[in-house]
């Protein structure tokens, strides 16, 4: 590859890290101002909500920072792609398919298996980056 597509390369790297750090940093942030709604998401038979609501929203926030400041850039994605995928197995599955005519069940399910896969890709793309 020239210069210039390796150069290139590496700004889109870059402006993914820094857009999906930014978002994971915000989501962590609405996990504490909205932890009552939060709290609802999580199934019943999880004990300890308040828990689990407030330490999702630590580890998205340190998550986020990791892409932001490249500071263990691929341990915060591989982190946050088994973190979001276990939410899917957990969360979103049962609900689609309890509510199976629910769109909004079925696009959260969606958006969280992309952010999920969005993560590994980038977290792959590190790992190559830095074998080479």
């Amino acid at each position: 590859p020239s210069r210039w597509e390796t150069r290139r390369s590496k700004i889109i790297m870059l402006a993914c890290n820094y857009a999906l750090g930014f978002f994971l940093t915000t989501s962590g942030i609405q996990h504490f101002l909205f932890a009552p709604f939060v709290m609802t998401l999580i199934p019943s038979w999880i004990p300890f909500r308040e828990f689990w609501t407030y330490a999702t929203g630590v580890m998205l926030i340190l998550s986020g920072l990791c892409l932001i400041t490249g500071f263990k850039r691929t341990v915060a994605l591989r982190f946050t792609a088994f973190l979001i995928f276990s939410w899917v197995m957990i969360i979103h599955i049962p609900r689609a398919f309890f509510t199976v005519r629910n769109v909004n069940e079925w696009t959260a399910l969606c958006e969280a298996l992309a952010f999920a896969s969005l993560c590994f890709v980038l977290s792959r793309a590190d790992l190559n980056k830095k074998s080479r």
